[in-house]
């Protein structure tokens, strides 16, 4: 595992929120607190790896490597060797028969370096349009791609009910759903059925879960595998271990909250 230090005093300072205050009235207005609260302790993390870690940018020179297709090592070979015939003849000033002898030297080489690269991309571009169908030159990927595709409209017909069939568009769709969702009416309810809707009006009265301890959270964040790319908030496991081992209590209290209000932010 990669060593990963992290600023205590700086993710201290950002997360002084509350977590044993009662749970207000309304779950709504709960809810939207604990998710606030989840999100705010988020926030102070990835602040704080933005802090500690060296991020690195990619320089000039990673930017002009970009290639094309038809590139090559040749053309590497001849732009290097163009570029120092120019600084070679550009230094030269004491000697008018030298400078003038290493300055046609460059224009040759440079001459044959753009030659060569004509040549590449008019080979290029005629092997593009031999593999391309006259018929389609941009192809299907190009027309998709457009919003110019356009399938071709099929009509169906079901069977209904009254051995009969539907006859548009929005009788198909009428029949569909009253098949897959057929009307929820407590008038043909069977004694199974009327069962089940009297116990979902009834109150649940079930003890709770026994409460995380530090152990049970800190050997779930154990297993989480270190290979495994992290999601939106970019917080990979090795993060997560870290944190919860500088604040165990405060990050056993905040799956405990989680657990106590029934709610489990997704984000």
């Amino acid at each position: 595992m990669m060593g990963i230090q992290i600023n205590r005093k700086y993710i201290c300072c950002t997360t002084c929120v509350p977590f044993h205050a009662p749970p207000p009235t309304h779950t709504r207005t709960h809810t939207h607190t604990h998710t606030h609260t989840i999100h705010k302790l988020t926030s102070a993390i990835t602040a704080t790896c933005d802090v500690t870690f060296q991020v690195l940018k990619p320089g000039k020179r990673a930017s002009k490597e970009r290639s094309v297709p038809w590139w090559n090592e040749e053309f590497t070979t001849l732009r290097i060797k163009a570029l120092a015939m120019r600084r070679r003849y550009q230094r030269i000033t004491n000697d008018a028969d030298l400078r003038q002898e290493t300055r046609q030297q460059y224009q040759g080489s440079n001459r044959t370096y753009e030659a060569k690269l004509r040549e590449a991309k008019l080979k290029s571009w005629k092997e593009f349009c031999t593999g391309t169908q006259s018929s389609n030159p941009w192809n299907s990927v190009y027309r998709y791609a457009a919003g110019k595709v356009r399938g071709a409209l099929t009509l169906s017909t079901l069977e209904a009910n009254n051995n009969t069939h539907t006859a548009d568009i929005q009788s198909t769709f009428d029949q569909l759903m009253d098949h897959f969702k057929p009307e929820d009416s407590a008038s043909s309810d069977g004694a199974h059925h009327k069962r089940d809707r009297q116990l979902m009006t009834e109150p649940m009265h079930t003890t709770d879960d026994i409460p995380f301890t530090q152990q049970e959270v800190q050997a779930a964040l154990e297993k989480f595998d270190s290979r495994k790319a992290p999601g939106e908030d970019a917080l990979t496991s090795e993060i997560l271990i870290r944190v919860s081992r500088n604040f165990p209590s405060f990050f056993t209290e905040v799956y405990k909250e989680c657990l106590h209000r029934g709610h489990f932010p997704q984000q």
